[in-house]
């Protein structure tokens, strides 16, 4: 059985945002002795300590990318899971269909078909919908090259931010507590930006198209005013693309997003309430996501977000020099990586993980025809979903440790 209930363990709440940090108070210290755990190997990197408060974990910790319930060949998961995010969600035919775009189709004036199917093809699940594709008629850059070629210049924002603020409060208003983060942009970078760090934008001249193609002070504005429009039970999660985890200062798109004035006396930093990552694995390493996690910290702290906002990596998958096929690499390693990329989150105090996509050989595996992949990702929600991590390490052949307050351990 799939839902809050299926695998309550402990005082975790549904959703991270009433899960995370366990203070002294909520945490007995009879108990807290009594669930330390010894690594069965050396240690090469402790990931979370017996000092450090423990994290627990929310019931919906496990997500995923899904097109199913859309149309076309993609059927329904089989394996459990409790969060959904809207990026790349199509109807079979490749093209995505829950993009700003696809739902206004006029000013004011909305085609709620696609929507509604994937808000019914995932019941009970949290979501995240991503704003993205900007409507030819509200764009402030129109026509230029766009990752989707179907709509040019839907990287570009709203000439009026009111336009997308009144588009949110619509999806909110239409579907109350069904929606429970609104994502603006899917990895907006921006151009180098050390000159002229608030102003300079991803254009055509960048030599490739850029998924935003506004300036960090119209990203950090549209913030404002989708925040703004948001009733209390829907959070603004503001995301941390791949990538941005090295680059210190104004040249990394994060921290000038985080630091632009918003138009409105405020910054954009003012905005977040959740944060997003992006994290793909390459040449099959999974653990050089400790490093890349711990480098979107120290990010988030030049940024200057409110230290303990809860943190998600809301895509996670394999990418280059070669994406998976059905014969490489072997099953064993996928299932490796699989399990690592839901691990060294919860080691690290991140309350979700979203693959992409359920449907995909190539980032994952495909766990819609794979049953040894499903099982991986099923497993992973028994293990981790409502568990409190107490102890958390790498050890020296490689593997991931995770200890949890109830003697459980878990290596992979």
């Amino acid at each position: 059985m799939q839902g809050a209930g299926a695998n309550r363990r402990g005082p975790v709440g549904r959703r991270g945002v009433v899960a995370g940090l366990l203070t002294a108070g909520l945490w007995p210290r009879s108990l807290a002795a009594a669930s330390l755990a010894k690594p069965p190997l050396g240690v090469k990197t402790w990931l979370r300590t017996a000092e450090q408060l423990p994290l627990a974990l929310p019931f919906d910790y496990v997500g995923i990318h899904t097109d199913h319930g859309l149309g076309g060949p993609t059927p329904k998961p089989t394996y459990p899971y409790d969060a959904v995010r809207s990026h790349d969600a199509d109807d079979g035919s490749g093209k995505p269909v829950l993009q700003w775009a696809n739902i206004e189709v006029a000013p004011g004036a909305y085609n709620w078909r696609a929507l509604d199917a994937w808000i019914a093809a995932n019941p009970g699940k949290t979501r995240i919908f991503v704003l993205c594709g900007c409507p030819v008629f509200y764009q402030k850059y129109p026509g230029e090259p766009w990752p989707y070629p179907d709509l040019p210049g839907g990287g570009s924002p709203p000439k009026d931010v009111g336009a997308a603020a009144r588009f949110i409060s619509a999806i909110v208003r239409r579907y109350p507590g069904k929606i429970h983060f609104v994502e603006p942009w899917n990895e907006p970078n921006f151009a180098a930006g050390r000159r002229r760090p608030f102003e300079d934008r991803w254009g055509p001249w960048m030599g490739k198209p850029g998924f935003f193609t506004g300036t960090a002070g119209e990203l950090a504005g549209m913030a404002r005013a989708i925040r703004g429009a948001l009733p209390a039970d829907v959070r603004l999660m503001i995301g941390a693309w791949e990538g941005q985890d090295g680059e210190a200062g104004l040249g990394n798109s994060l921290v000038r997003f985080a630091h632009a004035p918003d138009g409105g006396g405020g910054f954009g930093r003012d905005h977040a309430q959740a944060l997003s990552v992006h994290s793909y694995t390459y040449h099959n390493d999974p653990n050089k996501m400790i490093a890349e996690l711990l480098g979107y910290e120290a990010r988030f702290r030049e940024a200057g977000f409110q230290p303990g906002l809860p943190r998600y990596v809301s895509e996670c998958g394999v990418e280059a020099p070669e994406f998976w096929t059905a014969e490489r690499p072997s099953i064993e390693m996928k299932v490796r990586c699989i399990k690592r990329w839901f691990m060294i989150p919860a080691a690290l105090g991140y309350l979700g993980v979203y693959l992409y996509k359920h449907s995909i050989m190539r980032t994952l595996g495909d766990p819609a025809r794979e049953p040894r992949i499903s099982e991986a990702i099923g497993e992973m929600r028994r293990q981790l979903s409502g568990s409190i991590v107490r102890q958390a390490a790498e050890l020296a052949d490689g593997s991931i440790w995770l200890a949890f307050s109830d003697g459980r351990a878990l290596q992979a």
